[in-house]
Protein backbone atom coordinates (compact mmCIF):
# COMPACT_ATOMS: atom_id res chain seq x y z
CA UNK A 1 0.00 0.00 0.00
CA UNK A 2 3.06 2.57 0.94
CA UNK A 3 4.40 1.79 -2.56
CA UNK A 4 1.48 2.33 -4.71
CA UNK A 5 -0.16 5.12 -2.82
CA UNK A 6 3.20 6.61 -1.83
CA UNK A 7 2.07 7.74 1.71
CA UNK A 8 4.54 6.26 4.40
CA UNK A 9 1.70 5.97 6.36
CA UNK A 10 1.13 2.89 5.60
CA UNK A 11 4.59 1.75 6.65
CA UNK A 12 3.54 2.01 10.29
CA UNK A 13 0.44 -0.44 9.56
CA UNK A 14 2.97 -3.05 9.09
CA UNK A 15 4.74 -1.98 12.42
CA UNK A 16 0.81 -2.60 13.93
CA UNK A 17 0.67 -6.02 12.03
CA UNK A 18 3.90 -7.25 14.08
CA UNK A 19 3.06 -6.12 17.18
CA UNK A 20 -0.97 -7.46 16.80
CA UNK A 21 1.57 -10.93 15.63
CA UNK A 22 3.61 -10.28 18.74
CA UNK A 23 0.67 -9.85 21.43
CA UNK A 24 -1.23 -13.10 19.89
CA UNK A 25 1.93 -15.53 20.74
CA UNK A 26 2.32 -13.30 24.18
CA UNK A 27 -1.29 -14.38 25.05
CA UNK A 28 -1.31 -17.70 24.06
CA UNK A 29 1.98 -18.23 25.95
CA UNK A 30 0.25 -16.43 28.94
CA UNK A 31 -2.72 -19.12 28.03
CA UNK A 32 -0.24 -21.76 28.27
CA UNK A 33 1.17 -21.07 31.51
CA UNK A 34 -2.23 -20.87 32.84
CA UNK A 35 -3.36 -24.16 31.45
CA UNK A 36 -0.22 -25.91 32.94
CA UNK A 37 -0.65 -24.30 36.67
CA UNK A 38 -3.86 -25.23 36.48
CA UNK A 39 -3.46 -28.91 37.20
CA UNK A 40 -0.79 -27.29 39.99
CA UNK A 41 -1.30 -27.01 43.45
CA UNK A 42 0.39 -23.96 43.51
CA UNK A 43 -2.28 -22.47 41.30
CA UNK A 44 -4.68 -19.56 42.30
CA UNK A 45 -6.83 -17.55 40.53
CA UNK A 46 -5.93 -13.57 39.64
CA UNK A 47 -2.64 -14.48 39.60
CA UNK A 48 -0.40 -12.72 37.03
CA UNK A 49 -0.75 -14.85 34.07
CA UNK A 50 -4.48 -13.73 33.92
CA UNK A 51 -2.84 -10.01 33.64
CA UNK A 52 -0.79 -11.15 30.76
CA UNK A 53 -3.42 -12.84 29.22
CA UNK A 54 -5.85 -9.50 29.79
CA UNK A 55 -2.86 -7.52 28.10
CA UNK A 56 -1.63 -8.98 25.67
CA UNK A 57 -5.32 -9.81 24.31
CA UNK A 58 -5.92 -5.99 24.90
CA UNK A 59 -3.57 -5.12 22.53
CA UNK A 60 -4.22 -8.01 19.72
CA UNK A 61 -7.53 -7.01 19.10
CA UNK A 62 -6.65 -3.01 19.51
CA UNK A 63 -4.24 -3.55 16.81
CA UNK A 64 -6.35 -5.02 14.92
CA UNK A 65 -9.34 -2.87 14.64
CA UNK A 66 -6.16 0.05 14.36
CA UNK A 67 -5.20 -2.12 11.48
CA UNK A 68 -8.52 -2.27 9.74
CA UNK A 69 -9.09 1.68 10.66
CA UNK A 70 -5.57 2.46 8.37
CA UNK A 71 -6.45 0.08 6.20
CA UNK A 72 -9.95 1.34 5.07
CA UNK A 73 -9.39 4.85 4.15
CA UNK A 74 -6.48 2.81 1.50
CA UNK A 75 -9.34 0.59 0.60
CA UNK A 76 -11.97 3.49 0.14
CA UNK A 77 -9.52 5.70 -2.27
CA UNK A 78 -8.75 2.90 -5.23
CA UNK A 79 -12.43 3.53 -6.70
CA UNK A 80 -13.01 -0.27 -6.71
CA UNK A 81 -16.01 -1.33 -5.75
CA UNK A 82 -14.84 -4.34 -4.13
CA UNK A 83 -12.51 -2.10 -2.19
CA UNK A 84 -15.17 0.32 -0.60
CA UNK A 85 -16.85 -2.59 0.33
CA UNK A 86 -14.08 -3.96 2.50
CA UNK A 87 -13.51 -0.22 3.38
CA UNK A 88 -17.37 -0.43 4.40
CA UNK A 89 -16.67 -3.58 6.51
CA UNK A 90 -13.84 -2.45 8.11
CA UNK A 91 -14.96 0.61 8.80
CA UNK A 92 -17.77 -1.31 11.08
CA UNK A 93 -15.14 -3.75 12.67
CA UNK A 94 -13.65 -1.18 14.29
CA UNK A 95 -16.78 -0.01 15.39
CA UNK A 96 -17.36 -3.26 16.77
CA UNK A 97 -14.64 -2.75 18.59
CA UNK A 98 -15.54 0.50 19.98
CA UNK A 99 -18.44 -0.98 21.18
CA UNK A 100 -16.95 -3.68 22.45
CA UNK A 101 -14.96 -1.82 25.01
CA UNK A 102 -18.00 -0.88 26.51
CA UNK A 103 -20.34 -3.75 26.47
CA UNK A 104 -18.81 -7.65 26.68
CA UNK A 105 -22.13 -8.50 24.15
CA UNK A 106 -20.43 -6.79 21.35
CA UNK A 107 -16.98 -8.79 21.93
CA UNK A 108 -18.21 -11.64 19.85
CA UNK A 109 -19.86 -10.43 16.75
CA UNK A 110 -15.88 -8.11 16.77
CA UNK A 111 -14.11 -11.33 16.54
CA UNK A 112 -16.82 -12.84 14.37
CA UNK A 113 -16.00 -9.92 11.92
CA UNK A 114 -12.63 -9.61 12.08
CA UNK A 115 -12.63 -13.34 10.89
CA UNK A 116 -15.17 -12.56 7.73
CA UNK A 117 -13.01 -9.55 7.12
CA UNK A 118 -9.49 -10.85 7.19
CA UNK A 119 -11.00 -14.08 4.84
CA UNK A 120 -12.75 -11.68 2.48
CA UNK A 121 -9.43 -9.23 2.24
CA UNK A 122 -7.54 -12.56 1.60
CA UNK A 123 -9.82 -13.37 -1.39
CA UNK A 124 -9.43 -9.54 -2.40
CA UNK A 125 -5.74 -10.27 -2.64
CA UNK A 126 -6.18 -13.04 -5.23
CA UNK A 127 -8.49 -11.09 -7.56
CA UNK A 128 -7.23 -11.22 -11.40
CA UNK A 129 -5.82 -7.58 -12.16
CA UNK A 130 -6.57 -6.17 -15.69
CA UNK A 131 -3.45 -5.31 -17.03
CA UNK A 132 -1.18 -7.28 -15.08
CA UNK A 133 0.69 -10.48 -16.47
CA UNK A 134 2.71 -13.31 -15.05
CA UNK A 135 6.17 -12.29 -15.85
CA UNK A 136 7.42 -15.71 -15.54
CA UNK A 137 5.15 -16.31 -18.71
CA UNK A 138 7.21 -14.12 -21.16
CA UNK A 139 6.25 -12.26 -23.72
Amino acid sequence: MSLVSRHRYYLLLGVVALVVGFADLGENGAIRSLLLLYDSETFTPGGSDYLRVRLFAWVKWAGTALYFAGVGPYLWSRGWFIGRVLALLAASVVIMWILAQFSALWAEPYALGVFGLLALATAYCFRPVKGLSDPQAGP
